[in-house]
Formats: structure tokens, sequence, C-alpha cells
């Protein structure tokens, strides 16, 4: 695992057996998704997100399964690399960031459904769900059975938009995939994880299971502080997460004083690069300790009234200390106004620092992208290519038809209201965030643990501004509904709706990235690798779609599945409101934030020159965009950057290659397994078949 395997082929066998599991998995994360709050948080269990289980669960299972079947009928270490692709893609599916918040939002804000669902289904394009009430109150109600002929269009709409989605973000991962996985040669460490799990699979060496099995206890117990309580209700223990808040004791001004101790994310910051941990470390201790207290005492932040606690995972609208660090006090209070109104505060010059790294990743490879484009280029005119260079002319034409595609998708959407250059130029932005940018920090730090979900108010902001600058989003009073009404809220249900444009695609573009990394490790081909995300992407579509209709016409959504009451997460009714929920999203951005992006696109060039001409100099630019994960990272990034020392210092790499990697990953899948168990315990206590 120390270096890159070679290549070797995959029997079609695979393929299928991939296919196969890649449904098991999604029904069971769908299932288990059914006691989650609206916003896919487990119910009861501390607010750990679901969505974390689709980095670990399906390579559990896969693990368990390959070592219980006879040695004759087991995979090899490339075919199960498929199949895990393939089912990863597919655990993601039936989840928040998967196909879930795009068919289903129109069903209104949370449990004031029976408000806003006449609105919503009034205005609402047919092409996205049917424009009936009674039909939206039996998903709501549940117990009836699925009027499939109602939803068939919609069905057909959403199938085709997400899988072309898919399959851009896959084609996309693939013509970069040389820039970024072996020129670059970005870490991504969570695969550092997943390629243990598959060596553990298909060695007969019991050295690394041991330790995994270590892993494994530590996880089990280590969380039993979230399930013990939900398994065993009768014991009367409350689900909780270790931490200390000493935030509303205002010790310090405007610092988040949340100490997290989850073991999750001190096994998950392990597996991270240590110049990354530190880096993080320090402008975390910068931007978040030190500086708040500064500016409060010279005017420049307001005075913190005490009593104020720290969200573990903080959103905009929190009045804790991290939220406003992040995004900015948005009422602009006279001591905020050298930030500028709207200025989002820290995330502007985070964002500022990623996207800037990217482009000078991008400059700093220039002579490889020219000569990939005129290789392009020849074999388009018939000039003599190898199989190889065949191959990527075949997938950079299947690529432009995929960006027209989609574009057009979009444009159709919209009642063609959007011309299809405006698409295009929108989707070429939504992949640099989604996969260039937001792949290269998950290359990095495993974001995917929450990290870059606090920059998504600018990228909601990019639609926004281009939205006003086209004339849509102008305040009405229902029950008026024109033109404008009609095409502002399909243009947000498409370009700036959660699902289309946030969750999903955060979490699909980086992890096709890190797919074909774990190829490399595994010595799989990056053409296999390839095939079998295009086999989960169409697969997972095709069936988490009618899924989840039927789950909630059976169970009801409003009653007994996912406590949704109405699904919550329509921000295209903001668009109709205007200003009524969440101002924020719909603010124009002001010049003040580009300002920022500026300094921390300067700060990002400085470094990686600092690092080129020094390269034991400490600090990493990833480390300043891994501060986008909060609190939650702070402490168990602490601890996880002293265990990995310790292990290297004492043990060497060969030690934590051997020994540290498989408990840290053990423990991830340890705690995988019991919150799958708790949660599926809970969905069939919910829908009545446990008692």
């Amino acid at each position: 695992m120390a270096g890159e395997a070679e290549a070797k082929p995959v029997r079609p066998i695979a393929y299928l057996i991939g296919a196969v599991y890649t449904v098991i998995v999604l029904i069971i994360v769908a299932f288990a998704y059914g006691s989650t709050d609206l916003w896919g948080n487990f119910v009861g269990m501390s607010n750990k997100h679901i969505d974390f289980l689709v980095l670990w669960f399906p390579a559990v299972l896969l693990l368990a399964t390959q070592l219980l079947l006879p040695s004759k009928l087991r995979l090899s270490k490339s075919e199960l690399t498929v199949v895990y692709a393939m089912s990863t893609l597919g655990a993601i599916a039936p989840t928040l960031h998967g196909v879930l918040p795009s068919f289903m939002t129109e069903l209104g804000f949370g449990v004031e459904w029976e408000k806003y669902l006449p609105i919503a289904v009034g205005v609402t394009n047919p092409l996205f769900v049917p424009k009936s009430k009674d039909i939206f109150l039996g998903i709501i109600q549940g117990g009836r059975p699925v009027p499939w002929s109602a939803w068939a269009i919609p069905i057909a709409w959403w199938s085709t938009f997400l899988i072309v989605q898919y399959l851009l973000f896959v084609t996309t991962a693939m013509l970069i995939r040389r820039l970024y996985i072996e020129l670059e040669n970005l870490p991504f460490p969570t695969a550092m994880g997943e390629a243990c799990i598959m060596e553990i699979a298909t060695s007969p060496e019991l050295g690394r299971r041991r330790w995994f099995l270590v892993g494994v206890a530590l996880g089990v117990v280590s969380t039993a502080c979230i399930w013990v309580g939900e398994l065993f209700p009768g014991l009367g223990i409350p689900s909780q997460i270790p931490y200390i808040d000493l935030t509303p004791l205002a010790l310090l001004p405007w610092v988040p004083l949340y100490f997290d101790f989850s073991p999750f994310y001190i096994a998950a910051g392990y597996l991270v690069p240590s110049d990354i941990l530190l880096s993080a470390v320090v402008f975390y201790v910068i931007l978040f300790i030190i500086i708040p207290p500064i500016a409060t005492s010279m005017g420049v932040f307001g005075p913190f009234p005490a009593g104020i606690s720290q969200a573990a995972q903080p959103m905009p609208w929190d009045p804790a200390p991290y939220s406003r660090l992040i995004y900015g006090f948005p009422q602009s209070g006279p001591g905020w106004i050298n930030w500028g109104s709207y200025s989002w505060g820290y995330s502007s010059v985070i964002l500022g620092c990623l996207y800037a790294s990217v482009l000078w990743i991008l400059f700093r490879l220039r002579s490889h992208v020219v000569l990939g484009f005129k290789g392009f280029i020849r074999s388009l005119r018939g000039g003599a290519v190898s199989e190889d260079q065949r191959f990527m002319r075949n997938v950079g034409v299947t690529w432009i038809v995929l960006l027209v595609a989609y574009s057009i998708l979009l444009s159709a959407g919209t009642y063609w209201y959007v011309p299809i250059h405006v698409s295009i130029g929108y989707t070429l932005l939504f992949l640099f965030i989604y996969c260039l940018s937001q792949g290269l920090a998950r290359g990095y730090y495993c974001d995917g643990f929450g990290g870059l979900y606090h920059g998504y108010i600018h990228a909601v902001s990019y639609a926004t501004l281009l939205g006003m600058a086209m004339g849509l989003g102008v305040p009405h009073t229902p029950p008026q509904i024109d033109a404008n009404v009609l095409i502002s809220y399909s243009y947000s249900r498409l370009f700036r709706s959660f699902g289309a444009t946030h969750r999903w695609p955060r979490t699909i573009g980086s992890r096709t990235l890190e797919m074909f990394r774990l190829g490399a490790l595994t010595g799989t081909s990056y053409k296999s690798m390839m095939v079998s995300m295009v086999i989960g992407a169409v697969i997972s579509t095709l069936v988490a779609i009618p899924l989840w209709l039927w789950l909630g016409y059976t169970y009801g959504i409003g009653t007994k599945w996912t406590h949704a009451h109405g699904f919550s997460c329509n921000l295209g009714l903001t668009w109709i409101y205007m200003n009524v929920f969440a101002t924020p999203y719909v603010a124009p951005m002001p010049w003040t934030v580009c300002l920022w992006y500026l300094l921390g696109g300067i700060l990002a060039v400085f470094l990686y020159i600092l690092r080129e001409r020094w390269p034991r100099f400490p600090l990493h630019p990833m480390g300043l965009v891994a501060c986008l994960m909060g609190p939650v990272m702070f402490m168990p990034w602490v601890i996880a950057l002293i265990l990995r020392q310790l292990t290297l210092r004492v043990g060497g790499f060969r030690a934590y290659e051997e020994k540290g990697v498989p408990i840290a990953t053990g423990l991830l899948c340890g705690w995988a397994v019991m919150l799958v168990l708790t949660q599926l315990v809970l969905t069939m206590r919910q829908i009545g078949v446990l008692p």
C-alpha cells in the first residue's frame, strides 16, 4: 500500500456483482434514512449526520461479505475496488446529498407545509412534480399507493437530469485525474483507509487484520455514548457526544471555545497529512482564538454577550461565534462595518484561497494542460494516436456532449428563459466549484466530514446574482402568480436549490476523484474505475427516485417517515417571497467580498511560493481552507496530529501504515456499523415494526 500498485484486469462478473451490491446498499441506507430529521440528522443520536455513513458503511459490509465467502469465490483487490466505487455512489443517492432534495422539495417548509404547499403546487414546473395538492397529501400522510402515472414525467425528468449531472462529474474527474492524482499527487487521506480495507479483504496475512479489529472494537466502544441509549431505551441513558463548550462563559469574546472529542474526527484526522493538520490548527488558532479578542478590544467587533453556546455544526443564522466569524454579521452592525455589509466574514478569504489554489495548480501544470488539449484536437483531426489517447478523446467528446446536455436541461427547466450560453457558463462554474475546487480540498484533508459546507452561501449567491441580473426573483404578493414567478421558481430549483447545486455535488464531485486515487492504490485501472462509477451513477439514480416515492407514500413523510412534516429544503420559495426566508441567501454580493477573495488568493499563492522555495516550510494553503470544518475539527485534529507524530517518531512510516492506519480505519468502520444498526432499529421502531 506504500506505493501505486500495477493495474490489473477486472472480470465482467465484478460489474454485475457491483450492480447488485449497489442496490442492496442503497436500500439499506434509504431505510435507515427513514428515522432522520428533515436535515438528514439521526433522530436522538446527537445529530450525527447519516451521510457520513457513505464513507465507510459500503466498505465494511463488503469486507464482511468477502471474508465470509469461500476463498475460491472471493473477488480480487481490483474487483473489490470497482464494486466499492460503484456502491459508494449508490449509498449517497438516497440521502440528502443525493436525489432526495431535487425531486421532493416542493413539499414546503417543515411543519408549515400546509401554508406553503398550495403556493408550491401553484408555481411548480410540471416537469418537476405533479401539480396536485391531493397527490402531495398522499406522500405527506402515507398509507396510500403510489400514483405512478402522475409521477411518470417528473421521474423521467429528474432521472435524466441527475444521471447527466452524475456522468458530468465522472467525466470531469476522468479528465483531471492525471493532473490531480498523478502529477499533483493529492493524497486523498480517506482513500488510504479504503485501500487498507481492500488489502485486509484479499490478503492472507493477519497483521493488519488484527489491528483493524482492534480499531473496530474501539469504534464500537467509543461510540457507546451515542447508541446505547437508543438501542436500550429502558436504561434511560441519553444520547450524547463527548464535548466541552466554554463559549457561554465569555472567557474570550467571539471565540468558539467548543472542544469536540469525537473519536470519529480523531480517526479521520489521523489519516490526514501532518502538514495539513498542523496548518489547519495554526490557522484556526489565528482566525478564531487570537484575532477576535484583539478586534473586540479595538472596537472592530461589537461586544460579545455571555450565554451564547457554540453549535457543533453552525448554520448561517446561528448566533454562535464561529457562524458570525465565518459569515459575518448579516445586519452589519457598527462593530462589523469594516467587513462591509454581507461580506460573510472569513469564508470569503478561505474560499478565495481555495479557488486561487486551483488556478495556481493549473498554472503550474499548464504545459501538461496544453499538451492534453493539443492531443485531443489532433485525435479529432484523425492523427495517429495510441489506444489510451483514443480513450481519452472519447471521454473528452462525451464530456462536451454532457456539458451541452446538462445546460439544455437547465434552460428547458426555466421555460427556455435562460439562454443556452448562460447555462453553459453556469455549468462550467458549477464544475469548477464542485469538482475542481472541492475535489482539491478533499484531496488534502478529507472534505466530506462537514468542511466546505460552510462555503455554500457563496455558491448560492453566484446563481442569485445571475438570476437577479436577468430580472428574476421580483417580489410578489400571493396568490398572484405571473410569468416571472413561474420562471423564478424553476430557476431557483435548478440553479441554486439544495441537491441541485449544494449538498449533492459537493460530495459526488470530490468522491469520483477519490475513487481514482483508490484505484491507483489497489492496482485498478482508471478505465475500470470510470466504468464502475458510470454504472453506479445510472443504477442508483434509477432505483432511488421510485424507492423514495414508495417509502413516502407507504409511511408518510409527515407522520412516520423522516420527521420531515413536508420536506423543508424548498429554497425555491425564497425567490417567490424574496427576503422572507434566509435573507443572506438572496442579498446581493457586496464589493468587499471581492477584496476578501483577493486576500485569500494572495495568501494561497504566497504560501505555495514559500513551499516551493523552502520545501520544509510547515504551513500549507489547504490548512486555511480546512478551517471551514469549524470547531468539530480543532481539538480532534490536535489530538490526531499528536498521535500521528508519535507513531511516526516511535515506529516510523511502517508502524503508521501497518498498525496506525488499520486501527483508525477500523474505528471508523466500527462507528459506521453501530450507527447503521442503531438507525435501522430506530426506523423499524418508528414505523411500528418494533415496539
